[in-house]
């Protein structure tokens, strides 16, 4: 097993394509100062393997994914123009907020702030930014195939790896707008901080409220809890029961302001959700004949979004705000943005 085993090690490291990343990132490493170029260089093997192992699995599977997003979306775009979707778009999607809000608070809220930041134009830069990158792709397609010398094999497999950068590099930047796609960025990266900027002063305002409920739990801390605390603690170990009382105020607290900002957030999207559902239910009904109501004087629509809003937020409620199976599968996109926006408020 110990033979076989070398063999298998012997044949990674002579695989080429290893050995060539390998030799690249030794020759980056050599600019490096000396206590980070030495540990590049000892694991310049292992990271020479997980490039290579990129490119081989995860870049094709990328390709394979944005080709399925991009048939699905395709498929899809016709019923989103038409005048049916147009109602009933805007009705799921209150639906979802009614039931699931509560569970993304960060979510909506950059929701809104993007909509308060001016949506329509970013729409457009993303539009523009869509048509960019589906250029650039349809130029690497037609490269992919090119044959100049005709001897049956496409020429990208005939280069090397630096070559391939080089050449694909060199293809994007004939095939964008070097200006449409900066204004684009540009405009996009305004509102993606803009949206950065409205999470921060939404955590600011938990943490301010967990500060001001913490100051409020160790007063009352230290006067009922602090004595028998000392009571049942050693005299040695006494000195850290005001550590304690602080952090565990403190952690309680906060637990309990984030709690509130779900639950704010689990109303305010259940309300904006039921009047969205009322609203374009209505409307989808009238436009399919089912019903003549005019939604603009009827009451109707109101009804329905407070129904909804009560049923939403006892969904929420009595689930303690866990998703559960199906729905977790279904929304981890949304659960994966959820943790991102969090991170990116801590980190950001």
């Amino acid at each position: 097993a110990g033979h076989h085993s070398g063999q298998k090690t012997s044949f990674e490291v002579m695989d080429p394509l290893v050995m060539e990343y390998k030799q690249k990132i030794m020759a980056v490493s050599e600019k490096a100062p000396e206590r980070i170029k030495m540990q590049v260089q000892q694991r310049a093997l292992v990271f020479a393997k997980g490039v290579v192992w990129c490119e081989r699995n995860v870049l094709p599977g990328m390709a394979v994914a944005f080709e399925f997003l991009k048939l699905m979306f395709l498929k899809v775009q016709p019923y989103f123009n038409s005048q049916n979707m147009q109602d009933i778009i805007p009705a799921i999607f209150g639906l979802v907020l009614c039931f699931f809000g509560g569970y993304f608070p960060l979510v909506i809220a950059a929701i809104e702030a993007f909509r308060m930041a001016g949506f329509e134009g970013m729409k457009s830069s993303m539009q523009d930014i869509y048509r960019q990158v589906m250029t650039a792709f349809e130029a690497h397609q037609k490269d992919e195939a090119e044959d100049k010398d005709g001897d049956g094999t496409p020429d990208v497999q005939q280069i090397s790896s630096q070559q391939l950068i080089t050449r694909k590099a060199q293809l994007f930047l004939r095939s964008v707008d070097p200006a449409k796609m900066n204004a684009s960025l540009n405009f996009l990266l305004t509102g993606l901080l803009a949206v950065l900027a409205a999470l921060k002063m939404q955590f600011a305002r938990a943490v301010a409220m967990a500060a001001s409920l913490a100051e409020h739990f160790v007063q009352q801390a230290n006067k009922y809890v602090r004595p028998h605390l000392l009571a049942m603690i050693q005299p040695e170990y006494q000195r850290w029961v005001p550590t304690m009382i602080d952090y565990g105020c403190k952690v309680f607290a906060l637990t309990i302001a984030m709690m509130l900002q779900r639950i704010i957030s689990a109303f305010f999207s259940a309300t904006r959700g039921g009047r969205l559902f009322g609203i374009g239910i209505i409307r989808f009904a009238n436009r399919m004949g089912y019903m003549k109501v005019n939604d603009e004087s009827s009451q109707l629509d109101e009804i329905i979004g407070y129904v909804m809003l009560v049923v939403g937020l006892w969904f929420q409620f009595s689930s303690g705000f866990a998703l559960e199976f199906p729905m977790n599968l279904i929304l981890m996109p949304v659960s994966a943005c959820e943790y991102m926006l969090g991170t990116a408020i801590v980190w950001f």
